[in-house]
C-alpha cells in the first residue's frame, strides 16, 4: 500500500531549522556586543594605569630633583642613587604598550640632558581621541591627555 504523503512534517522541519539560525544569530550578537564592552572596560582600565603610572614617575622624579637639585640621568637611578634612597618601588611598564618591542616607558630629557619626564611610547588612540604618547604631566602635576594639550587638563592629580 502506497501513502500519499501531504504536507506532512516537511514545513515543520523547515521551520525548526530558521528558528535554529535565528537563535545562533541572537547568541552571536550578543556575544558581539559583550565583546565589545569586554574591551572598552579593559582599555579604560589600562588608560587608568598609564594615569597612574605617568603621575608616579612624575612624583618620584620631582622628589629626586628636589633631593638632588637635579633630575636622573637614567630611570634606574629612581631605584638606586648614591643616598640609597628609592624614589619609586619599581621601574613600571608602559601598559599600553604591546606586541614584542620596547614595553618601557620613554624618557623625556631636560635642557640639561637629564630626566624630565617620562611618556608612553604607544602610538595607539585612547578612547577621547588622543595619542598616547601625547599624554604627560606637567610641572604643576596636571596630567595632560594629549586632547587638552597646553589649553586644559581632563585630570587633575593632587600633590602629596
Amino acid at each position: 500500500m502506497v501513502t500519499a504523503h501531504v504536507g506532512g512534517n516537511t514545513p515543520r522541519r523547515g521551520f525548526g531549522l530558521l528558528g535554529l539560525f535565528l537563535t545562533l544569530a541572537l547568541i552571536e550578537a550578543g556575544l558581539g556586543l559583550a565583546g565589545e564592552l569586554w574591551s572598552s572596560v579593559v582599555q579604560r582600565e589600562r588608560e587608568e594605569d598609564l594615569r597612574f603610572r605617568l603621575t608616579a614617575y612624575h612624583r618620584a622624579i620631582q622628589a629626586y630633583r628636589a633631593t638632588y637639585k637635579r633630575g636622573p640621568s637614567t630611570l634606574g637611578e629612581l631605584l638606586s642613587n648614591p643616598r640609597g634612597i628609592k624614589f619609586l618601588q619599581r621601574l613600571y611598564l608602559d601598559p599600553m604598550a604591546q606586541g614584542a618591542g620596547p614595553r618601557a616607558f620613554l624618557p623625556v630629557p631636560g635642557r640639561d640632558g637629564r630626566i624630565l619626564s617620562v611618556k608612553s611610547g604607544s602610538g595607539q588612540i585612547a578612547r577621547n581621541g588622543s595619542v598616547y604618547s601625547e599624554w604627560k604631566v606637567d610641572a604643576h602635576g596636571i596630567l595632560l591627555d594629549g586632547i587638552a594639550g597646553a589649553a586644559g587638563t581632563l585630570t587633575r592629580e593632587v600633590a602629596r
